[in-house]
């Protein structure tokens, strides 16, 4: 089957987008795309098929689906009145955003932040997102707009029945074969740098060998992939040092040590200055963290 990669056009000054689908010209196609998907229905009947597993709809259904994941939603009527379909699309880097530097975004970070994983939501769960995403007004701010999506979310987080299904490599697809894998690559390593990624890890996530993914960053990036995922995490570290007043040992936490004196080397190394005098260094008009 065909897989195509779909541009939800969320738009500009806005980290999501909500849509309900007018069904004159809805195209159940198999699609993928960079967000974070949310599929909330009610009273419809149908499926999504997930990379070749069929999840089938309840009379209230909540399914997340992560990004790069092939799903296609088909309905078995699309003209109920009594329905309600509500997708929502979630910027991913966002997203990983909210989780590292939100304690309160926390707890639903663990919950959704591994991909490939789909989830699966209690329907009470579906039925309180239901509930907020009516309250949705465009014409309010675009804050108040996504107070709408975080009320959905805290739902979400506290779903004690989700269920999780995690796509095994030989059902999925990989649209990663239609896509630019150094692009693919560079994205994945931007947003979970303050993650535990080895070179193994990621070599699953693109379906290759450690050896021919450590010979990709060889061509590609002139280095290793230790050495880029270095690279990367300390200049995260120097842009939290010059911009904010977040302790040291905070940086170190949130850029993916979890041993100070190995981060203080490492950015040593990267500045030929320890943290605290790269700090000292920078301009007292740095923004307070």
């Amino acid at each position: 089957m065909k897989i195509t990669h779909e541009k939800t056009l969320i738009r500009p000054g806005y980290s999501w987008r909500h849509y309900m689908p007018d069904f004159s010209d809805y195209k159940a196609s198999y699609h993928y795309h960079n967000e974070h998907e949310f599929i909330l229905s009610a009273n419809y009947r149908g499926m999504v098929n997930i990379a070749g597993t069929s999840v089938e709809l309840t009379p209230f259904s909540l399914i997340m689906i992560p990004s790069g994941t092939p799903h296609q939603l088909i309905l078995e009527s699309q003209n109920n009145p009594n329905g309600e379909l509500h997708l929502m699309w979630v910027d991913k880097t966002w997203l990983n955003q909210a989780f590292q530097y939100c304690i309160e975004m926390k707890p639903l970070g663990k919950m959704i932040s591994h991909s490939p994983r789909v989830i699966r939501f209690s329907s009470d769960t579906a039925r309180s997102a239901l509930r907020a995403i009516n309250e949705i007004n465009y014409t309010d701010s675009t804050l108040i707009q996504l107070t709408v999506l975080l009320k959905c979310l805290s739902h979400i987080a506290s779903d004690q029945n989700a269920k999780t299904l995690t796509l095994g490599k030989d059902d999925l697809p990989n649209p990663i074969q239609k896509r630019d894998k150094i692009q693919f690559i560079a994205d994945y390593l931007e947003d979970n740098y303050n993650k535990e990624i080895t070179l193994e890890s990621l070599s699953e996530q693109i379906h290759c060998s450690k050896s021919t993914l450590h010979r990709l960053f060889k061509k590609s990036f002139g280095e290793s992939f230790s050495e880029r995922l270095t690279k990367i995490r300390l200049s995260k570290a120097a842009y939290l040092l010059e911009t904010t007043d977040l302790s040291i040992s905070y940086i170190c936490q949130s850029v993916g040590y979890q041993n100070a004196s190995n981060f203080n080397r490492l950015f040593k190394s990267y500045k030929q200055l320890s943290p605290r005098a790269y700090r000292k260094k920078q301009p007292q008009s740095r923004l307070a963290g």
